[in-house]
């Protein structure tokens, strides 16, 4: 039996104060319990208050929101019969959050900005824009625990749980939350407008956040490191040319691997979460498994939502929790990597599985009972995506890996790329890093060799070129690049240099490099010191004049061109050349 966590104090005078206050109902109390535990409510009848209030009374209520998810079976009806707060025509979009509307979607919006914006752990207070105004009887100044009261509670009720489960359900790298508690300051004025001439008014609610395990909020740092090194490691098994199919295959893979099924005392709330995951021996329950495979998803921007229901196996059922991924064609698909993980190797019955997949006892669909009641508190229903009636058709295969590829300097600011032919590749994908930027560049499907005009002239550039066949629909289905190259968009080095002895001389002559404006020659004799020896713009002959006519002088050309600023771009150069003047 699921436990029920609400609980209120209303009490003159009180200021919320951690862990004072409140109790939490299991079952539905007795009258004696609640007069001995509630102050400022009152079970006498409204009769008995003669005189109006000649002042505004004042009371602080505090309550605390149910867990989102428990083991435990509900075998009861809702402990009010209070209405599902389903938003009429509501579709699950980005996230739970975008179902919400009004003071609760301020709400959710507050914990969004307080606790993962800001990073903050301590008690926040917010102010709603439409307050709470409802009937309220009092007698001797004290509020009457009556239908108007439990109206009252459920109002509040409503508003704050549905919050607290979009929250939950959408960020659930705040591990170290087990539970909210809020209070909320109550005024109470007498009026004719109300049937029991007292009217209560809300507007401004405080929310305290308590820890899964003592200390669990300082954890957080660590908890957001062993994320990014679980990324690290999944990125290791990946390349630039991953589909999506294979990052949400190493993310169930790795979370198969890394977590085993925790049954050992339900009571403990830290195997509902994704903490021992990152933090610990991986021992959870489902929720720590699904949890953890959206975190995952999140940090390589693919669309997943955690869902909860029934999972039923043959004639037993009970509380259940998996996940709906978004692939690329924009469809949904359940993963349960709880079910995949049996022991001693990973199955796939339960990855980017459709409503008429195969499961173990019966089709998937009838194995997963979607509740869109996320609390089991009757407060509202939330939409699930619509999952696929058919499994995920993996992609086709892929063309062979670039192989030969080489990169060289081709000119002002132009790189020429080569590469062997792959078999049957449609044409090739052309990606760059510049400036610590990468992208794409180009495509090439007449050839196996692609000319970058933009290339940097003053760093390298790094090149990745990639085959791909075009399947059925036309989309591109690309193979792998096993290295990068790289190389500068400078002046090619000249070819045909040539030194000859002339009277009084050396003379070198060289073949031109493309794009270059002029070339710089520099040389040494064998025992001297290598260094400019002249420069020429007219052309691709040079005669060094002080050349030795008693030891062989070694020459090297080098072409250069000129950036938009003027400045000088030197190029590559060929081997040296040598001669000895006559």
């Amino acid at each position: 039996m699921k436990k029920s966590l609400f609980a209120w104090v209303l009490a003159a005078g009180m200021v919320l104060q951690p862990g004072l206050g409140v109790m939490a109902l299991e079952t539905v109390e007795t009258e004696e319990t609640l007069e001995s535990n509630i102050e400022g409510v009152s079970e006498a009848s409204v009769e008995e208050e003669e005189n109006e209030l000649e002042e505004t009374l004042h009371f602080w209520l505090e309550g605390e929101v149910k867990p989102a998810f428990s083991m435990e079976e509900s075998t009861t009806a809702y402990a009010r019969n209070a209405p599902l707060r389903a938003n009429a025509g509501s579709v699950y979009t980005e996230c739970y959050g975008d179902q919400l509307e009004g003071n609760t979607a301020e709400i959710f919006s507050a914990f969004i900005e307080w606790y993962v914006s800001r990073g903050e752990t301590g008690v926040f207070q917010r102010e709603v824009s439409t307050p709470l105004r409802m009937p309220i009887n009092i007698s001797n100044g004290q509020l009457v625990q009556d239908a108007y009261y439990d109206a009252v509670m459920d109002e509040i009720s409503a508003m704050v749980q549905p919050a607290y489960d979009a929250f939950r359900y959408d960020v659930p790298q705040l591990f170290w939350i087990n539970t909210i508690q809020y209070g909320c300051s109550v005024d109470v004025e007498s009026t004719s407008e109300s049937p029991t001439g007292y009217m209560i008014f809300i507007d401004t609610y405080k929310f305290e956040a308590f820890e899964v395990y003592d200390g669990a909020s300082g954890d957080m740092g660590e908890f957001l490191d062993r994320v990014d090194e679980a990324v690290s490691v999944i990125k290791s098994n990946l390349d630039v040319t991953s589909t999506r199919y294979e990052t949400v295959k190493e993310i169930h893979d790795y979370i198969v691997d890394t977590c085993y099924y925790d049954d050992r005392d339900y009571d403990n709330r830290n195997i509902y979460s994704p903490g021992p995951v990152f933090l610990g021996d991986g021992g959870v329950v489902c929720e720590g498994y699904s949890e953890s495979f959206k975190i995952l998803c999140d940090e390589f921007d693919i669309p997943c939502a955690n869902i909860s229901g029934q999972g039923v196996t043959g004639s037993s059922s009970g509380p259940h929790m998996w996940n709906y991924v978004q692939m690329n064609d924009g469809i949904w698909y359940l993963v349960d990597s709880t079910w995949d993980d049996q022991g001693s190797e990973i199955n796939y019955n339960y990855f980017l599985a459709g409503k008429n997949s195969e499961g173990y006892n019966d089709l998937v669909g009838n194995e997963h009972v979607e509740e869109g009641d996320l609390s089991s508190t009757g407060y509202m229903t939330f939409a699930f995506p619509v999952l696929n009636d058919e499994a995920y058709e993996v992609p086709e295969e892929k063309p062979e890996a670039i192989t030969g590829l080489k990169a060289s300097s081709a000119g002002k600011r132009k790189v020429t790329l080569q590469w062997d032919e792959v078999e049957g590749a449609d044409g090739y994908l052309v990606y760059a890093q510049k400036d610590g930027t990468y992208g794409y560049v180009g495509v090439q499907t007449k050839g196996t060799s692609y000319t970058d005009t933009k290339a940097l002239d003053n760093d390298y550039n790094y090149y990745w070129v990639f085959p791909y066949v075009k399947n059925s629909e036309g989309k591109m289905i690309t193979g792998a690049c096993q290295k990068y190259v790289y190389a500068k968009g400078v002046c090619p080095a000249v070819t045909n240099l040539k030194a000859s002895s002339v009277n009084g001389g050396v003379k070198l002559t060289w073949s031109a490099s493309k794009d270059a404006v002029g070339y710089l020659i520099y040389g040494k004799t064998k025992e001297g010191a290598y260094g400019y020896r002249g420069m020429t713009t007219k052309g691709t002959t040079f005669t060094d004049k002080k050349a030795s006519n008693t030891e062989y002088t070694f020459y090297w050309v080098f072409p250069y061109h000129e950036n938009e600023d003027g400045k000088m771009i030197v190029g590559l150069t060929a081997p040296y050349t040598y001669g000895k003047a006559r």
